[in-house]
Formats: C-alpha cells, sequence, structure tokens
C-alpha cells in the first residue's frame, strides 16, 4: 500500500472529535464536534453507498495497516487503506490515509514510509469516525486479519468508545484462504 502513494492524498484539517454514545445511523461519529471538510465528503459518499447495497448481505470492508512495528500495545498505526466491496464482491468505494503517530515510523525499509510522510498526516482519532463508518454493517477483511483487527478495532475503541463498534464483527482472513 505504501509504495502505491498518490500525489492526491489530501491530510484532513484538524478537528475535535468524540462520538455521542446514542447516534442515529444516519448522522456522522463527529456530530455535535466541529467536523473536518474532507471527512464530512468522506462519511456522505460512505453513506450513499451503505444505502445502495444489497440489504440481503453484509458487503466487506476490505482493509490494510502499515505500523510501526509489530505489537499493538507497544506500536502505532500510520496507513489505513479500505475498499469496500458490495455483497457480490464489486468495489463500491475505495480510501486510504496516513496517520500521524507522533513517533518513528519504525521499519522504513519495509513499508517505505518516512517521518516527513506522515509529518501533516491526520492523527487517527480523525479519522477514527470516518473509518467506524467504512466498516459499519460489514464484514472485515483482511490478510492476516488477526494483526489488522488486533491494531485497528481497539484503537478505533480507544478513540471513540467502546460503543463505536460491535463487539463481535465477523471477519474473514485471506491468509488462511490461500492456506487452504
Amino acid at each position: 500500500m505504501a509504495a502505491a502513494k498518490s500525489a492526491d492524498r489530501r491530510p484532513m484539517s484538524r478537528a475535535q472529535t468524540g462520538a455521542s454514545q446514542a447516534q442515529s445511523q444516519d448522522s456522522p461519529a463527529w456530530q455535535g464536534s466541529p467536523a473536518p471538510q474532507a471527512g464530512l465528503a468522506l462519511y456522505q459518499r460512505i453513506r450513499g453507498y451503505q444505502r445502495q447495497a444489497d440489504p440481503r448481505g453484509l458487503g466487506y470492508a476490505v482493509v490494510d495497516l502499515e505500523t510501526t512495528g509489530l505489537e499493538p500495545q507497544d506500536e502505532a498505526i500510520i496507513e489505513v487503506g479500505v475498499v469496500l466491496l458490495d455483497p457480490h464482491g464489486r468495489e463500491q468505494l475505495r480510501w486510504d490515509s496516513l496517520v500521524n503517530p507522533h513517533r518513528h515510523p519504525g521499519p522504513t525499509r519495509i513499508h517505505g514510509i518516512t517521518p516527513d510522510d506522515l509529518t501533516d498526516a491526520p492523527e487517527l482519532g480523525i479519522l477514527a469516525p470516518a473509518l467506524v463508518e467504512l466498516l459499519r454493517g460489514r464484514v472485515l477483511v483482511a490478510h492476516n486479519i488477526r494483526f489488522d483487527a488486533s491494531f485497528l478495532l481497539p484503537a478505533l475503541r480507544l478513540e471513540l468508545g467502546t460503543a463505536a463498534l460491535p463487539r463481535k464483527i465477523p471477519q474473514v482472513c485471506t491468509m488462511n484462504w490461500a492456506r487452504s
């Protein structure tokens, strides 16, 4: 993912986040706080795609993360990418962003992300409401889901509170599929 950096990446502006525990499904998680314009536009696109989704199926959120290391309790997310697929596997939305962890990005030789790349990137707290919306009502898919979910889900719950995500989210691991 890091190797496919695009010139059109525009970091979102800093804004307060803080999810209300009682939100309607059509209101963004940052309701009541000044929402970054790019975040609001992303949220509106996500809601539009979710309304078009087949109500008989869940659809999929395929995720890929780059991190500063291997241990979720000690390391941080530095890039996140999500592709939304409808229940039939057709692409609906593709989104990615660098994430500023306010620390060294770790093994640059592995992911190719440098400290300079992260300087103007948004913090995870800015991206968290949009990420929750991307995951809402979808099966979480990753190549090594155990790794990606162990970073992403606790980080989102930490940023927005435990009520932001369901306790159990259906998951598919493409690495396990490939091995079977």
